[in-house]
Protein backbone atom coordinates (compact mmCIF):
# COMPACT_ATOMS: atom_id res chain seq x y z
CA UNK A 1 0.00 0.00 0.00
CA UNK A 2 3.04 2.28 0.71
CA UNK A 3 4.24 2.25 -2.87
CA UNK A 4 0.38 3.58 -4.12
CA UNK A 5 0.54 6.34 -1.14
CA UNK A 6 3.86 7.62 -2.18
CA UNK A 7 1.75 9.03 -5.41
CA UNK A 8 0.34 11.32 -2.98
CA UNK A 9 2.60 12.65 -0.60
CA UNK A 10 1.23 16.11 -1.39
CA UNK A 11 -1.76 15.87 -0.31
CA UNK A 12 -3.35 15.36 3.01
CA UNK A 13 -4.31 12.56 4.89
CA UNK A 14 -7.77 13.65 6.04
CA UNK A 15 -9.31 15.13 2.79
CA UNK A 16 -11.58 14.09 0.51
CA UNK A 17 -9.55 14.50 -1.91
CA UNK A 18 -6.60 11.96 -0.74
CA UNK A 19 -8.91 9.28 -0.70
CA UNK A 20 -10.87 9.66 -3.30
CA UNK A 21 -7.75 9.61 -5.56
CA UNK A 22 -6.50 6.95 -3.59
CA UNK A 23 -9.85 4.59 -4.17
CA UNK A 24 -9.45 5.66 -7.86
CA UNK A 25 -6.57 4.10 -8.13
CA UNK A 26 -7.52 0.95 -7.04
CA UNK A 27 -10.93 1.16 -9.81
CA UNK A 28 -13.06 2.73 -6.66
CA UNK A 29 -14.41 5.76 -5.78
CA UNK A 30 -16.22 7.71 -2.96
CA UNK A 31 -19.33 8.10 -5.07
CA UNK A 32 -19.42 3.97 -5.85
CA UNK A 33 -22.06 3.10 -2.48
CA UNK A 34 -24.57 6.23 -3.41
CA UNK A 35 -27.75 5.10 -3.90
CA UNK A 36 -30.85 7.19 -5.66
CA UNK A 37 -33.05 6.12 -3.41
CA UNK A 38 -31.42 7.40 -0.26
CA UNK A 39 -31.50 11.00 0.54
CA UNK A 40 -27.82 11.67 2.19
CA UNK A 41 -28.26 14.34 5.04
CA UNK A 42 -24.52 14.83 5.51
CA UNK A 43 -21.31 13.48 8.06
CA UNK A 44 -21.61 10.83 10.22
CA UNK A 45 -21.53 13.24 12.96
CA UNK A 46 -24.92 15.34 11.81
CA UNK A 47 -26.33 11.76 11.55
CA UNK A 48 -25.41 10.86 15.38
CA UNK A 49 -26.63 13.97 16.39
CA UNK A 50 -30.03 14.26 14.38
CA UNK A 51 -30.17 10.36 15.95
CA UNK A 52 -29.46 11.76 19.26
CA UNK A 53 -32.28 14.24 19.13
CA UNK A 54 -35.07 11.29 18.33
CA UNK A 55 -33.89 9.21 21.90
CA UNK A 56 -35.23 9.80 25.56
CA UNK A 57 -32.89 9.67 28.19
CA UNK A 58 -33.93 5.66 28.74
CA UNK A 59 -32.45 4.85 24.88
CA UNK A 60 -35.91 4.44 23.75
CA UNK A 61 -37.04 6.49 20.69
CA UNK A 62 -39.65 9.31 21.01
CA UNK A 63 -43.06 8.30 19.38
CA UNK A 64 -44.06 10.01 16.36
CA UNK A 65 -46.63 12.91 16.76
CA UNK A 66 -49.84 12.82 14.54
CA UNK A 67 -52.23 15.06 14.03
Amino acid sequence: MARKRAKLRELDYQSQEYWEKLLTQEGLSMERGRNHKLDYVGTGAVLESMEGESRMDSGRIKPKVTE
